[in-house]
């Protein structure tokens, strides 16, 4: 009698297909969103990062981050991120509800670029994450 070995990772794909169990995908996440932000600070700054909290996760405290290329943005503008794909296969994030939006800014000042602090939290009436939003305008600070 031949005994065949089968190897671990297609193991657990046969016990997940006989239990139908399927894996999430990248369809889960929210593609292409932007953020539109108006600088009030006074002076030029730039943008960092947005944080917001995900209500659609079952866990509202947690905090969710996306770093972004930083945003130049000059006093009394209104700035724009590059499109960002928001949440991952195992976090998904298309059709969540996403509210309490903060910037990591950081502004010019007469000997540089100041320390990076975080905006206060803004929100938005409609908080669905859908393919190709802008999330804003969010006056920042």
């Amino acid at each position: 009698m031949k005994i065949k070995q089968i190897s671990f990772t297609r193991y657990v794909a046969v016990l997940l297909v006989a239990f139908g169990i399927t894996m999430p995908t990248l369809a889960d996440v929210c593609k292409n969103v932007t953020f539109r932000a108006h600088n009030t600070t006074g002076t030029d700054m730039k943008i960092y990062s947005v944080r917001y909290r995900d209500y659609s996760s079952g866990n509202t405290e947690a905090l969710q981050e996306e770093y972004l290329p930083a945003i130049n943005c000059a006093h009394g503008s209104d700035c724009f991120s590059d499109p960002q794909n928001l949440g991952s296969a195992f976090e998904p994030r298309e059709n969540h509800n996403l509210a309490n939006f903060s910037f990591k800014y950081a502004y010019w000042t007469t000997t540089g670029w100041g320390p990076k602090k975080w905006s206060s939290e803004r929100y938005n009436s409609n908080m669905t994450c859908t393919n190709g939003r802008t999330y804003g305008t969010f006056n920042v600070p």
